[in-house]
């Protein structure tokens, strides 16, 4: 049987003694070691009645045998912190996916109102249009009547009503009409008139 004294001996005289630092379970058989020869000395163990190193060899088995229960336990409990973390990712990734097709929605809603707003300014714009090509047509319609009629009277009586019409529209008038009527109305025009008259509806037949 060796006694705790010897390795204390054996590190004095320098001769290699058993292992140190085997953790809670060695200094825990050290320990059974040193209460059970405080018994022995005090007669509470007979010769040969208690093994104490089988004593002491038992309680540090007993010991490992409570920290191996106890680091599943640990292990556990860190599994279940990490389950915990991963959860919590896991939502604030929903949380943003969801706020990623809310905008999705928002900007789909958005082009969908641009798109309605184009089509209502095209068909504007296509409205616009009509109306003015009806209008014009109207006035062309209007005017080549105008002419008819100024060709239908006396160049003496066409030229008088000539004479209150801007130039702009009596040159539109005569222009329109045959060369032979425009020359019989423009005779019976002032002569300082017919003149200037002449001039700019040859300059437009040049153009």
């Amino acid at each position: 049987m060796s006694f705790p004294w010897s390795e204390n001996r054996n590190a004095k005289t320098g001769k290699a003694g058993p292992p140190r630092g085997r953790g809670s379970s060695g200094r825990l058989k050290t320990f059974v070691l040193l209460a059970a020869l405080g018994a022995a000395g005090l007669g509470l163990f007979g010769s040969g009645a208690v093994d104490v190193a089988s004593l002491a060899d038992r309680t540090a088995a007993a010991s490992s045998k409570g920290g191996e229960k106890e680091a599943p336990a640990r292990a556990g409990a860190d599994e279940a912190g990490g389950g915990a973390g991963l959860t919590q990712r896991a939502e604030e990734i929903g949380r943003r996916e969801a706020a990623v097709k809310r905008e999705e929605e928002k900007l789909k809603d958005l082009k969908k109102e641009m798109e309605q707003r184009i089509a209502h300014l095209e068909k504007l714009k296509t409205d616009v249009e009509a109306s003015l090509k009806k209008v014009e047509d109207e006035r062309e319609q209007n005017f080549r009547h105008l002419v008819k009629v100024y060709e239908s009277m006396p160049p003496e009586e066409a030229a008088a009503r000539m004479e209150k019409l801007d130039d702009k529209v009596a040159l539109a008038l005569l222009s329109r009409m045959k060369g032979k009527t425009a020359g019989k109305i423009l005779a019976a025009v002032d002569a300082t008139r017919a003149a200037r008259l002449s001039e700019a509806l040859a300059e437009k037949k040049r153009r």
